[in-house]
């Protein structure tokens, strides 16, 4: 996904009010999950952490509602310990990033495969003898390869030793591949770790079939806990909007600011407006993922939510109303043009994580933002089978393809991207 970090002078955790809003945000979610989990929680949390992972794996479905809600807790908390211990602020990027966890702790990410990333990270850090501050995002967004991890250790002969030693392998590429990917989108795509990452999933896969290891993308789809979901998604937009407000001491000219960006990569809302306002356009551009999914009657479960949790995130990142509604609709509309209705599966996460290319409305104007959320239907729905489900960012791969494209086609007309 993205790169870029404001590496100014740290507070400590204790007086620095971001890292105690996005702290207690993910407390209270962990929560909630344990209430919801009670007795299950801790056999569903060991069900998620051997589960081999690839797409579309919910763990609503794997474990129940509170065993998934508390891995996603864990798994971001494991991220936000992550910035802490290397010493960056809870700024736009970082925000994003550990919101994004959160969100894929709800269908794919675990403790047990993000580890290892973070890890591979560290070390390419020490070997090119560099601060892990420099990485904090190849490793927060380098878990799209989570599966990866989950997939040899659990569904292959290689075993959990053969997973780990991928994770560390995985990490250690992910900061110079993503740098090198970044240059092919100019920055229209805002998963640009997923882009890199389905590069990466594509070898890996190729080579766990050329070993006899056949992988392959699954479907795990939860319907019964649809409302539960959604309401919680709404306190928590509610909640950041209401924060948000506060700590801008109840102006939203900051939100007009924000809406001004292209949202191009590295546009980072908490430097540019202030944390507040960031609050706020999180908690909208979160409300607009979910007046999307109750219009068309669609399903709050992991994946969803995990979309909405990503926007959300981006909302600090890249993402605000004018320029992810454009995408969104060509999504929509590619709906009716081709073989895939609103409310599938993969159409839903299709407009959810497609906002990925919210970029393309600002720089090129909305119809073009249309143009490429109907295209990114299309590619989305191909690119899954290349990496057999090990990439979670799959849309973040098949938003770096369509950016590309739209590069490769104004450049050749002549024109400054």
């Amino acid at each position: 996904m993205g790169s870029g970090q404001d590496e100014t002078a740290v507070l400590p955790f204790y007086s620095n009010t971001r890292v105690w809003v996005v702290g207690l945000i993910l407390i209270a979610l962990l929560a909630v999950g344990l209430w919801w989990g009670g007795e299950t929680t801790w056999d569903g949390l060991m069900a998620i952490q051997t589960h081999p992972s690839q797409l579309i794996s919910d763990y609503v479905a794997v474990a129940g509602p509170g065993p998934a809600l508390v891995n996603a807790s864990l798994a971001a908390l494991a991220g936000l310990v992550l910035v802490l211990l290397a010493r960056v602020d809870v700024t736009g990027p970082t925000a994003a990033g550990v919101f994004t966890i959160l969100g894929f702790g709800l269908f794919g990410k675990n403790i047990v495969n993000i580890l290892p990333i973070f890890l591979g990270v560290w070390l390419y850090a020490k070997v090119v003898k560099s601060d892990m501050k420099h990485y904090i995002l190849p490793a927060l967004f380098g878990t799209a390869l989570g599966p990866v991890v989950s997939h040899i250790a659990f569904a292959t002969g290689l075993g959990l030793v053969g997973g780990i030693t991928a994770g560390l392998v995985v990490g250690f590429i992910m900061p110079g591949a993503g740098a090198h990917m970044l240059r092919n989108h100019q920055g229209l795509n805002l998963y640009n770790l997923g882009f890199t990452a389905g590069f990466l999933g594509l070898f890996i896969a190729a080579m766990l079939r050329g070993l006899g290891n056949p992988v392959s993308a699954m479907m795990l789809w939860d319907v019964d806990y649809s409302a539960m979901y959604g309401w919680l998604l709404l306190g928590l937009c509610a909640a950041l909007i209401i924060v948000g407000l506060f700590l801008s001491k109840w102006r939203i000219k900051g939100c007009w600011d924000i809406m001004k960006e292209t949202g191009k990569l590295a546009t980072d809302f908490v430097s540019i407006a202030g944390f507040g306002p960031t609050l706020i356009n999180m908690g909208l551009v979160g409300l607009l993922g979910i007046g999307y999914l109750v219009a068309i009657g669609g399903d709050f479960n992991g994946p969803t939510a995990g979309g909405v949790l990503t926007m959300i995130g981006f909302g600090a990142f890249g993402k605000h109303l004018r320029n992810c509604v454009p995408v969104m609709a060509g999504v929509w509309l590619g709906t009716f043009i081709f073989q895939w209705g609103p409310s599938d599966p993969g159409a839903q996460l299709a407009v959810l994580f497609g906002t990925t290319l919210a970029p393309v409305s600002m720089q090129f104007g909305p119809l073009i933002g249309v143009a490429a959320g109907v295209v990114h239907l299309i590619v989305v729905h191909n690119a899954g089978a290349i990496h057999g489900g090990l990439n979670l960012y799959n849309n973040g791969f098949a938003g770096g393809l369509v950016a590309t494209a739209i590069v490769a086609i104004y450049r050749g007309l002549g024109k400054d991207v």
